[in-house]
């Protein structure tokens, strides 16, 4: 199997998984239960184990921290 394959099996996995819980997650470490791995995904790990809850909070930070950037040009 390959490489790409692999991480699409996992992204999928990831996906489907997080359906069942979508607000708030499975936890930490849940990326290690479902897949047997680390999830080398910021974004994807934090679907899993917080949800969308978290995930919204994730890019709203990343957003907050693009705009201080431009802000302070």
């Amino acid at each position: 199997m390959n490489v790409i394959s692999k991480s699409k099996k996992q992204i999928d996995g990831i996906i489907n998984k997080s359906k069942e819980k979508p607000l708030i997650g499975f936890g930490t470490k849940a990326d290690r239960r479902f897949t047997g791995m680390p999830v080398s995904n910021g974004y994807l790990y934090t679907l899993i184990c917080g949800g969308f809850i978290s995930l919204i909070a994730l890019l709203v930070f990343l957003l907050s921290q693009v705009n201080l950037n431009l802000l302070t040009r």
